[in-house]
């Protein structure tokens, strides 16, 4: 075994609480089987990204092994592929946020994964919405929402595609998600509804997409153009209205056209606005303004009662002069210049420096074994009170 997978080995056990986990070291599997421990082989990684992948890895998996309940995975799990990996994306989330507030030292690692998994995924390249992004998509929102600190620059364009869409489906969910990130129960029952909305959302799509495929294909096929001429001819023969008066109801149709879709741009603008203001209530704000009402004195209380109270305080305040001498000695003190003294070496006159000694012994001569202790002075700042 080498140096990196023992103090692996070591790290899964102290994260974990578990001391009876059995590892082995085998090409590409990451598995945890009852007590078993599956990690790829650390002698093939020679990069340092992959070896900084292989710790996060290995926290990760401890993480897993302390945070995760198995029975409650299975319990609750769905039997449908895609709303399974949605399921799987958000207890990992959990799993990773739970390791990110308890264990900061493991934090720099599953950072790492998190990077690491932005760039196996090539994010930067896809520049149109697809089902198949959801799962990636919500792992992304959900490890944002949840750490509060911002992913990797390559993720930004692809999470603007979906942010629009997603979050005023989703907000509410991840906000009651994160409040039950301790009980793996009551998430996983709220990380199903969640998955429902999305589901509902995929399956709306689906069917516009196909009503679209329809429409394009008629207008492709030649014969179907013919048809429809021909139609419009035998409309227009059979019908009562004159050509003036065709003419006419295609203009109406044609500006109530453009009046739809003035419509639904200012209809798009207002849900934008609506959903940057559910992004940013989400967020916790220290101070704002908006509960803050200005009152004078005089609509609470009458005059002679405001009179009553200013005596009050006036009595109350006597020794306050006291009060403001005190701070402004100490304020004074504060402010003065620390006075540097130093010792002026090799004086005729003064007290005997005893490392000198042995000089005059070897020079009688020598007279300059005195010291003197010198104060050097700076200027003194004066503080001034101020009187109100």
């Amino acid at each position: 075994m080498s140096n990196i997978n023992k103090s692996i080995v070591s790290t899964i056990k102290t994260i974990s609480d578990k001391k009876n986990l059995i590892f082995s070291f085998n090409k590409n599997t990451v598995k945890i089987i009852g007590n078993k421990v599956f990690l790829p082989n650390s002698n093939l990684l020679k990069k340092k990204t992959d070896i900084e992948n292989f710790r996060g890895v290995a926290d990760f998996l401890a993480l897993k092994i302390k945070f995760h309940n198995n029975k409650i995975y299975e319990k609750y799990k769905p039997k449908n592929n895609i709303n399974n990996e949605i399921f799987n994306a958000l207890e990992e989330t959990r799993i990773i946020t739970l390791g990110s507030i308890y264990m900061k030292g493991i934090e720099k690692n599953l950072r790492v994964r998190v990077e690491y998994f932005c760039k196996e995924n090539n994010f930067k390249k896809i520049k149109k919405r697809n089902n198949s992004q959801i799962t990636k998509v919500i792992k992304l929102l959900t490890t944002e929402y949840f750490l509060k600190k911002k992913l990797p620059n390559n993720t930004s364009y692809f999470l603007n595609l979906w942010r629009p869409i997603l979050i005023p489906l989703i907000l509410e969910n991840i906000i009651e998600l994160k409040r039950e990130l301790n009980d793996q129960k009551k998430y996983s029952e709220k990380s199903l509804i969640l998955i429902k909305k999305i589901q509902k959302y995929c399956d709306l799509q689906k069917n516009s997409d196909d009503q679209l495929k329809k429409k394009t294909q008629k207008k492709k096929d030649p014969d179907n153009k013919e048809l429809n001429k021909n139609k419009q001819k035998d409309m227009t023969d059979n019908s009562f209205f004159s050509y003036e008066e065709i003419n006419k109801l295609k203009k109406k149709t044609k500006i109530n056209q453009i009046k739809s879709k003035n419509n639904s741009i200012e209809k798009k603008k207002k849900l934008r606005n609506e959903i940057s203001k559910l992004y940013e209530n989400s967020e916790y704000k220290i101070y704002t303004k908006n509960f803050d009402k200005i009152i004078k004195a005089e609509s609470y209380c009458t005059k002679r009662e405001i009179v009553q109270l200013n005596n009050k305080l006036l009595k109350e305040t006597k020794d306050t002069f006291l009060i403001v001498k005190k701070l402004a000695k100490k304020l004074q003190n504060k402010l003065l210049v620390i006075n540097k003294s130093f010792w002026n070496l090799e004086v005729e006159e003064g007290k005997i420096n005893n490392s000198k000694l042995s000089r005059l012994i070897s020079n009688p001569n020598f007279k300059s074994i005195y010291k003197n202790l010198e104060e050097k002075k700076n200027k003194r700042y004066c503080s001034n009170s101020i009187n109100r």
